[in-house]
C-alpha cells in the first residue's frame, strides 16, 4: 500500500469506530490527514484508541510485539505527543517495511 491508500484505509477505520461509538455522522467531525485523533476527534479516548490499534495491526497485517499500545501517541522531546492521522500512517509504513 502507498501513503494515501494508507490514510484513506485509517481515516476509514476511524469513520467505523465513530458511527459504533454512537457519533451522529451529520454531526461528527471531519476526519482529515492532518487530524489528530487524541484530542481532536470527541468519541476518541484512550481505550478507543487500543481499538483502532488492534484494527490498524490487523488491517495492515502489522506484526505485534506486545509492545505497541497505540499508534496514536508519539514522543517529542521526551513528551507525550498526539499523532496526527498522516504521522500514523508514516508509523504504519515503517512498521510494515520492519518485516
Amino acid at each position: 500500500m502507498d501513503r494515501n491508500e494508507v490514510v484513506k484505509a485509517l481515516i476509514s477505520i476511524l469513520h467505523e469506530v465513530q458511527t459504533e461509538a454512537g457519533e451522529i455522522v451529520e454531526m461528527a467531525e471531519e476526519i482529515k490527514e492532518a487530524t489528530r485523533p487524541i484530542g481532536g476527534i470527541g468519541f476518541f479516548d484512550s481505550l478507543t484508541g487500543v481499538i483502532v490499534t488492534v484494527r490498524c495491526i490487523e488491517k495492515f497485517e502489522l506484526k505485534d510485539d506486545g509492545k505497541l499500545i497505540s499508534l496514536f501517541q508519539g514522543k517529542k522531546n521526551g513528551f507525550p505527543y498526539a499523532l496526527s492521522v498522516g504521522e500514523v500512517a508514516d508509523r504504519i509504513i515503517s512498521l510494515t517495511s520492519k518485516e
